[in-house]
């Protein structure tokens, strides 16, 4: 296979990520997987693949988050309104996805009494304060004295 240049840059990194990964604690017994393992979709079995691969689209995402920057500066004088809409049915679309994710992972739905009395418990706890803080930032900072 051909070798990836980011890969590349990685190997000297080596020692550093294999200390790291080994340190790391074991997410379930008997499951772990060190960076030593050769890896199954190249030759080299010094580095971690999937840290080179999560780096790879971490450099992709900041990247598009750049171009969007440096796009949207350009555009900065124009109505951007589809681009609102767009992002609201993104979002749609992304709730949408985490819940069919969420529906269908079995360890989820079977513990779903436990995880859901917790979940409401959090998401109240989260919602009261949110409410409280910005109830304390528009009386702090946007309500006028004179008002009664």
């Amino acid at each position: 296979m051909q070798k990836n240049k980011f890969v590349s840059c990685i190997v000297p990194m080596q020692s550093l990520i294999v200390s790291f990964l080994n340190a790391l604690p074991p997410r379930r017994a008997g499951q772990r997987k060190t960076a030593q393992e050769s890896c199954p979709q190249c030759e080299n079995s010094n580095i971690n693949c999937s840290f080179a691969a999560k780096s790879e689209v971490m450099v992709i995402v900041i990247g598009l988050m750049i171009a969007g920057i440096i796009l949207g500066y350009m555009l900065r004088d124009r109505n951007l309104k589809i681009v609102h809409e767009l992002i609201t049915w993104a979002i749609f679309l992304l709730l949408f996805l985490l819940g069919i994710t969420v529906g269908a992972n079995k360890d989820v739905m079977d513990n779903l009494g436990t995880i859901g009395y917790e979940a409401v418990l959090i998401t109240l706890a989260a919602v009261s304060g949110s409410i409280f803080c910005a109830w304390c930032v528009y009386r702090f900072f946007f309500s006028s004295s004179d008002r009664k």
